[in-house]
């Protein structure tokens, strides 16, 4: 897959996979102007989708990170609530803008 040429949100890391309570991805704006990620997604090679709530801008140089676990979502972590971790070792996930184009793929560690 390629990513779009413009692309300045990216994965930057996917930490502890197979293990919910602790699993994340961090995703990091690399550019200079305010993101909106709203109806963003977060696809996994298994079938698991996140898709980005309204409201949700990442600014210049920020970063926020999605959570699997059960939480409340702040304005720098995001909670999928999930009962079961959402990636595996070698999986590859694809990070996608709301018009379907792929912003980031990252492979996890």
């Amino acid at each position: 897959l390629t990513t779009a040429e413009n692309a300045r949100i990216s994965i930057v890391a996917v930490r502890n996979p197979g293990a919910v309570a602790s699993e994340l991805v961090e995703i990091r704006n690399n550019g200079t102007a305010v993101v909106d990620l709203a109806g963003w997604s977060l696809q996994g090679a298994g079938g698991n989708e996140y898709v980005f709530p309204p409201l949700r801008q990442l600014f210049g140089g920020g970063s926020i990170t999605l959570f699997s676990r059960m939480g409340e979502d702040t304005a720098i972590a995001l909670f999928w609530n999930r009962q079961q971790p959402a990636f595996t070792r070698g999986e590859t996930i694809i990070l996608s803008d709301n018009r379907g184009q792929v912003q980031s793929v990252f492979t996890v560690p």
